[in-house]
């Protein structure tokens, strides 16, 4: 792929979310591009849209308006089943409350993606304990997440999210739960895969210490995606 390719591409999007029988608008007309290794911030204050924004993103939710493609592919037009194959294959994903499986380790939490897209277990367990041990995870490997920290659990959500190089990273406060000296190792770690594999990642943060290592800082406003300066 060329540098300025466009990875992810916003049609005049619009979206809302229901509140007592009426619509409440979220996105209004939201137009964007982001390109083939790309780190942006989406920055806007809570309530702003920016988890609804990388939900569409991520294909779990269909814009009431507008389109969306990534790496080429209109998500509005696939079903429920395309779309999660697609998000399986291409879409790396940090969420806001990790959104760990209980009933599995910390290793085979981050194995996960590897082994649905058919990679041996070995192999999938020493990916994924070496990616633990990039974000200093070594020795809680095989700890349940009801027994790590808040801010150990985010950060197996985050080496789940990047262990199988996807083309596209969503990440919705990935640092929300760590200190700012870890949270700034974490990006700094975020920002070397996501330049080492051409990754394209959105993050949406309250951080601007976190912000100021994005190529590009975008607002949402009013419903709206506005550029916005670094601090």
């Amino acid at each position: 792929m060329e540098p300025t390719e466009s990875r992810i591409v916003l049609h005049d999007v619009s979206h809302a979310y229901r509140q007592g029988g009426r619509r409440v608008p979220v996105l209004e007309g939201v137009s964007e591009r982001f390109t083939t290794g790309e780190f942006a911030v989406l920055l806007g204050r809570s309530g702003s849209g920016k988890t609804t924004l990388l939900n569409l993103l991520a294909g779990l939710d269909v814009p009431e308006a507008g389109d969306i493609e990534v790496l080429g592919t209109r998500l509005p037009a696939l079903d429920d089943a395309a779309r999660a194959a697609f998000r399986r294959q291409s879409v790396g994903m940090v969420f806001q409350s990790y959104n760990l499986v209980p009933t599995l380790c910390a290793w085979e939490n981050v194995a996960l993606p590897l082994t649905l897209l058919g990679l041996p277990l070995g192999e999938a367990r020493q990916r994924a304990v070496d990616e633990l041990a990039t974000l200093g995870l070594v020795g809680l490997e095989a700890r349940m997440p009801h027994e790590l920290s808040g801010g150990e659990q985010q950060r197996v959500a985050i080496a789940r999210a990047i262990v199988h190089r996807p083309p596209v990273l969503l990440a919705d406060e990935p640092t929300g739960n760590l200190d700012l000296e870890t949270a700034l190792d974490v990006v700094a770690r975020l920002v070397e895969v996501v330049r080492a594999h051409d990754i394209t990642l959105l993050m949406a943060t309250h951080s601007l210490e976190v912000a100021g290592r994005a190529d590009r800082l975008l607002r949402l406003q009013g419903g709206r995606l506005v550029e916005a300066r670094h601090p």
